[in-house]
């Protein structure tokens, strides 16, 4: 079964403390065993997919516009309302920093 948040909101902390905030979508699949994030930078759309290494927690790498290795936490902070956080860190060639996503249906 497929899960989709297509209207996410994700803040990428880099190292050099700049701070961006962009659109991603995220989907889940075999019963949240899997999951893929998409998000543009630039011209190009960038993807990182990967399984889950723990409950919640997922081991991710970059399989399109750009090299790098990532790892997503999932972290609820709403019981009653179902919302949830994801946060994590990232590496990409010499850059690496952190991102929390709000996942958003």
């Amino acid at each position: 079964m497929k899960e989709e948040y297509k209207n996410c909101v994700m803040t990428t902390y880099f190292d050099d403390q700049k701070t961006d905030l962009s659109d991603c979508y995220v989907i889940f699949e075999n019963e949240r065993k899997d999951i893929q994030i998409y998000y543009r930078e630039d011209d190009y759309i960038v993807q990182y997919a990967g399984p889950e290494a723990l409950p919640g927690h997922y081991e991710l790498t970059c399989i399109k516009g750009a090299e790098g290795k990532a790892s997503l936490h999932e972290v609820p902070i709403s019981i009653a309302t179902n919302n949830i956080l994801m946060v994590g860190m990232w590496k990409e060639g010499g850059r690496k920093g952190t991102w929390l996503i709000d996942l958003i249906k």
